[in-house]
């Protein structure tokens, strides 16, 4: 086999598949299922990183499907909202617009890499989005960048949710840099009682402390939502303990969200936004692939008016393991430059 190759000549379910694949890695995508991450494989351990709904098969949908009767696992995103919501006085459908989408792909290949661009114009908010999967020649990590442009003719008020479901087991384990979490009041779950905000991890119930870096067995019935917020680093990692294989997630934004009167809003106006991660395994029987090696810059840029400014982009907030900026683009065109470093993972 090919130390590297890109692939777009599989089915699955009636879907066509593009597929990733280098010697660590491989990874299936469906364009015309919401251009979802179906799975991500770690060769070296046959181990699969997402969640496969084994009643539901993936498939295309109508835009007004309810998520939950049809959900299918694997790595959706959610744009611009979550539950069925009203904005600008537009409706908006359950889970938005994105997760029902046919997306076109172009794929691409050389010498280093191989990776596909996937573009995606909303029929509602008229939001062009451009997603591009990246998987290195030699290591066992991928790069995301996405770029969303808005179209229509005044400010758009957005959540941008990443929503992958994880395969886990009581062997895992939750890790996040230092952050404060905080409950949702509308869903508090097995976390009753607890201090409605609290340092990660522990959560105090009474007398009893519950460590939310444990995944609970089924048998013990728990539920827990909370939102992570004033992350001291942009990671969050899940770790078999077992095989002590881990999957780690870095994540570079070009805003700082701010709250007002009218909603949320970023401190500089943007017409283009565009936003940056990566995610990676680490295997403790092999070469930390990714982590070890010096961190890379990355430039994250929009248009600006009369001005040019970098800062480092601060953490934004978490519900679980999932990155759920806000934020709103507005028509005005605006310019921001940003390279932070990128930060490192205790190993």
């Amino acid at each position: 086999m090919r130390e590297l190759r890109v692939a777009t000549d599989g089915e699955f379910h009636g879907l066509k598949v593009v597929t990733l694949e280098n010697h660590y890695l491989r990874v299936h995508i469906l364009p015309e299922a919401g251009a979802k991450i179906w799975q991500i494989t770690y060769k070296p351990l046959d181990a699969n990183l997402l969640w496969n709904n084994p009643r539901i098969t993936p498939a295309r949908q109508s835009i007004n499907a309810c998520y939950d009767d049809v959900w299918s696992g694997g790595w959706d995103e959610l744009f611009p909202n979550d539950e069925v919501a009203t904005i600008a006085g537009e409706n908006y459908p359950d889970h938005g617009e994105l997760w029902v989408g046919e997306w076109n792909a172009n794929v691409f290949e050389d010498a280093s890499e191989a990776g596909v661009t996937l573009r995606y114009l909303t029929p509602i908010s008229s939001v062009q989005i451009e997603k591009r999967v990246v998987l290195p020649r030699r290591e066992a990590q991928l790069l995301f960048s996405h770029t969303f442009t808005n179209l229509g003719h005044s400010d758009f008020p957005f959540l941008w949710k990443l929503h992958p479901a994880f395969e886990v087991t009581p062997q895992h384990r939750i890790d996040f840099p230092p952050m404060r979490v905080t409950l949702e009041p509308a869903f508090p779950g097995t976390l009753a009682g607890a201090s409605p905000a609290f340092a990660w991890p522990h959560a105090r119930i009474g007398a009893k402390t519950v460590d939310l870096r444990r995944i609970p067995s089924e048998s013990e019935q728990q539920l827990y939502f909370f939102y992570g917020t004033e992350l001291r680093q942009g990671w969050c990692a899940l770790t078999d303990t077992a095989t002590r294989l881990s999957a780690r997630t870095l994540h570079w934004l070009p805003l700082e969200f701010r709250g007002h009167a009218s909603g949320w809003a970023p401190q500089d106006a943007l017409r283009k936004t565009e936003a940056h991660y990566r995610g990676g395994f680490q295997h403790e029987g092999g070469h930390p692939l990714g982590w070890k090696r010096k961190p890379r810059r990355h430039s994250i840029r929009s248009d600006r008016l009369n001005a040019r400014t970098s800062h480092q982009p601060s953490p934004n907030s978490v519900l679980g393991c999932l990155f759920t900026p806000w934020g709103k683009v507005p028509s005005a065109p605006s310019r921001v430059e940003s390279q932070p470093e990128s930060p490192t993972p205790p190993q």
